[in-house]
């Protein structure tokens, strides 16, 4: 069953009308108006709109597409008008203002497509400008290579196309395909499984699926 936009506006720490309710483990007020710069400290998606509850969404969860997700070490500004969209949401929440999705505009990111994105990003994957980054590959792809949506996807499954020389970082190893993620020159991100044969080196890593 799927719930109202207003109940959910709810869930994620408000509470409107008639349907309020007690949220555990509410965030406190975060203070945030408009105008404030924020670090990206943890990959994060950027919604169109805002997020569906109190915890970030993981974007390794939401299937074989190309999504907005900022890497670590991106910069963005809560928007202007930040405020105006949460109450235009919800003009009845009195919580809204501990609602942990902030709507930002990117003002730098190691994607330089990204520049100038605006949507709903989750606080808590923001922080101090000195966390440390992870790098944006750790292997190449070697050779025109299909991305796959799974381990074991038939070819036709595998639509999407990687050039030669293309960066990849690595998820998760086993068996002939690897699993990887990438951004496209449209600032997009994507996540799939390549050939092992196709990469330059395959360092595996603690798949985070």
């Amino acid at each position: 069953m799927h719930s109202s936009p207003t109940c959910l506006i709810v869930a994620l720490a408000v509470a409107v009308g008639g349907c309020a309710l007690f949220v555990p483990g509410l965030p406190p007020p975060h203070g945030l108006t408009g105008g404030e710069h924020l670090h990206v400290v943890d990959d994060s998606l950027l919604l169109d709109i805002i997020g569906p509850g109190l915890h970030p969404e993981d974007f390794h969860r939401r299937g074989f597409r190309f999504d907005r997700v900022l890497p670590a070490g991106a910069e963005v500004r809560v928007a202007d008008d930040y405020v105006a969209q949460r109450e235009a949401l919800a003009p009845d929440a009195w919580l809204i203002g501990r609602n942990p999705w902030i709507y930002v505009e990117v003002v730098t990111s190691p994607i330089p497509a990204q520049r100038g994105w605006k949507g709903w990003i989750y606080l808590g994957t923001t922080g101090a400008a000195t966390a440390p980054v992870a790098p944006l590959a750790d292997a190449t792809v070697t050779r025109e290579s299909r991305l796959c949506p799974g381990a074991d996807s038939i070819v036709p499954a595998c639509v999407v196309l990687l050039r030669a020389v293309t960066p990849v970082r690595v998820l998760g190893c086993g068996g002939r395909r690897v699993h990887v993620e990438l951004w496209n020159v449209d600032g997009l991100y994507i996540h799939g499984f390549v050939n092992a044969t196709q990469l330059d080196r395959t360092p595996c890593v603690a798949t985070k699926e």
